[in-house]
């Protein structure tokens, strides 16, 4: 006798998951994996999708449905989703899941320092200053920012508002001159920095010598 097993359902997909996930909204879009488990009693193979409608071929392990170093634009929108084949034709579609790609890091804008002050070309501050810069992502939102006055040998925290970094009553010794610059940190952890500017304090009054004779 022949045993013949009726098969007229498709595969089960499981939960679609993005292993470079942040958030639940953001994926990096320079490389990042699709992966899904396919459940069936046999599987031909299976496919996945980034826009919903055009499918491509993924890698079956015998238990999931694979997809490896997949890219996309900076802003690009992706329905992401996985689909299974059985040895019968049937096909399972796993639930989509919307996810936007981020390439690039966070734009710092200039540096300022309040106060500044110019004499012949030369940048002076005082010994308590504020330094503030735009920073801006346009995908992922920016996590926080910090600033360094040592060329970037140390960063310390900033207060990141509104699109604008400000790190305020910075100490300073009078006569030294510092290397000043900002940087910003988005949502998938990438790291855009800005272009230094160099501040000489000063804060003490000028000596004047009387060399006159009482």
């Amino acid at each position: 006798t022949t045993e013949i097993i009726a098969d007229s359902a498709g595969p089960v997909i499981g939960t679609v998951n993005v292993n470079a996930d942040y958030a639940g909204a953001y994926v990096d879009g320079t490389g990042f994996d699709i992966t899904a488990k396919v459940t069936d009693v046999s599987v031909s193979g299976c496919e996945y999708t980034l826009d919903g409608s055009s499918w491509n071929l993924g890698l079956f392990d015998g238990a999931n449905c694979n997809a490896t170093g997949i890219t996309a634009a900076d802003a690009t929108v992706l329905t992401i989703n996985i689909r299974g084949t059985d040895n019968v034709g049937n096909i399972g579609t796993g639930s989509a899941i919307t996810r936007t790609a981020d390439v690039n890091a966070p734009v710092v804008s200039a540096i300022t320092t309040i106060p500044t002050y110019n004499n012949a070309g030369t940048n002076f501050t005082s010994a308590i200053y504020n330094i503030t810069t735009s920073i801006t992502d346009t995908v992922s939102p920016i996590s926080g920012c910090e600033y360094t006055n040592d060329s970037g040998a140390n960063w310390m925290p900033a207060t990141y508002n509104l699109g604008v970094c400000t790190a305020t009553d910075v100490i300073g010794v009078d006569g030294l001159s510092y290397t000043i610059n900002m940087r910003g940190t988005d949502s998938l952890s990438r790291v855009g920095t800005g272009t230094p500017i160099t501040r000489i304090v000063d804060f003490a009054a000028p000596t004047t010598t009387d060399d006159s004779v009482i």
